[in-house]
């Protein structure tokens, strides 16, 4: 993964970009279109971790898209995520920008 351009932080410490991804493949970086979400650089990999695990086991699924649910870590900061292990543990989490969007 390549981040091609980042944008300002919100009050957690969370940005936007853009990024590219390689294609392990063919070895090519492709862009990609949507939006990412950055977790706070200031925190390390066991941080992150911990402050997914917080949202997760308090989450609710979201009405109108049940495979995917949201919550609030420890520290304040909206994390989201999906539901897609069949053990009933997420598949992937994403900070969620708080800022203005410019």
């Amino acid at each position: 993964m390549r981040v091609d351009k980042w944008g300002h932080a919100d009050v957690n410490g969370v940005q936007k970009g853009y990024i590219s991804v390689r294609n392990p493949a063919t070895g090519k970086c492709y862009k990609k279109q949507a939006e990412t979400t950055f977790f706070p650089e200031r925190w390390s990999k066991r941080q992150t971790e911990m402050e997914i695990k917080s949202p997760f086991g308090n989450s609710t699924p979201k009405v109108d898209e049940p495979e995917k649910w949201i919550g609030t870590s420890s520290s304040g900061m909206k994390i989201g995520g999906f539901y897609k292990k069949t053990n009933g543990t997420g598949a992937t989490a994403w900070s969620i920008y708080q800022g203005k969007n410019r």
